[in-house]
């Protein structure tokens, strides 16, 4: 009977802290979500993934953010709400990646929970919301937190060491075609 009341109690505290960062980042950042209209550099990146897509993007400008760039402004170009969804979305992510990656170093929950709050209310993706092209910075951050979660975890994962390097360099990839 034991084990079933540690776990329930596991559950619990897993359940109220995804529900404080969900909580805490709706909080922080509802204010920002609304229609964004293109500023400054949006419009060049808007006119080439306007008309050729993808492909018309990485002719035009190679490798440079094509993660950051193309889909928050695809997304955009459907309809303007989605584009903020996006960055919210992915920015709750990474706060949630944030705490498993502290708890993972530092154990515990209180620490771990303080640094996701902390990361969840800071309003670094402030410019994301407002400036569409700079969505690079909360998906670079997306990635390299899972990256740093995988390492910090690998000996939990107990999975081959080349495995282990083919994701992580996979995400480490991910994380550069994001940003610089």
């Amino acid at each position: 009977m034991k084990p079933t009341t540690m776990s329930s109690s596991i559950n619990r505290d897993t359940a109220w802290v995804y529900l404080t960062l969900i909580s805490g980042t709706f909080l922080a950042w509802i204010p920002l979500i609304g229609r964004s209209l293109p500023v400054a550099d949006d419009f060049a990146i808007m006119r080439l993934v306007a008309h050729g897509g993808l492909p018309g993007y990485l002719h035009a400008l190679g490798l440079w953010r094509p993660l950051g760039h193309c889909l928050p402004i695809w997304l955009f170009l459907q309809n303007p709400s989605y584009h903020p969804v996006l960055v919210l979305l992915t920015h709750l992510l990474a706060t949630i990646l944030l705490f498993h990656v502290c708890q993972s170093l530092f154990g515990g929950i209180r620490l771990p929970l303080l640094a996701a709050l902390v990361f969840a209310m800071f309003p670094f993706g402030y410019e994301a919301q407002t400036w569409i092209i700079t969505c690079n910075y909360v998906v670079a951050v997306l990635f390299f937190l899972a990256n740093l979660l995988l390492l910090a975890r690998h000996e939990e994962l107990n999975w081959p060491v080349p495995v282990l390097f083919v994701i992580s360099s996979a995400l480490a990839v991910l994380t550069a075609l994001s940003n610089e």
